[in-house]
């Protein structure tokens, strides 16, 4: 599948910086305020913020600009950067949330 711009620096980013179970979701029918859901688990805080801080710097650097929010202590980051937004987890946080999950349940119902 050929993604937009957006989501390819996301899934680099992410991958080159070792963030684990990065998952690209599809969500343009089920919500009206962005395309795509890429989401990822980061081992610890200190990871999720790096995370977030380097594909701020990606971003940047593709002329993109992104917003920033949550704190790495709630153990979930999101970096909106319109039409793609990610979602930053701990392990545990990511299953306890586990937003693939609902939205595969939203996409059936």
């Amino acid at each position: 599948m050929r993604y937009p711009k957006e989501v390819t620096i996301a899934k680099k980013s992410l991958s080159e910086r070792k963030a684990e179970e990065i998952a690209v979701v599809d969500v343009r029918a089920q919500t009206p305020f962005t395309d795509y859901l890429v989401i990822a688990s980061a081992t610890n805080t200190r990871m999720l913020t790096a995370l977030a801080d380097y594909l701020v710097s990606d971003f940047s650097n593709d002329g993109l600009d992104v917003k920033v929010e949550g704190l790495p202590e709630s153990e979930w980051m999101i970096v909106d950067a319109g039409s793609v937004v990610i979602h930053l987890f701990s392990e545990s946080k990511r299953k306890e949330i586990d937003l693939e999950g609902l939205l595969s349940h939203r996409a059936k119902a």
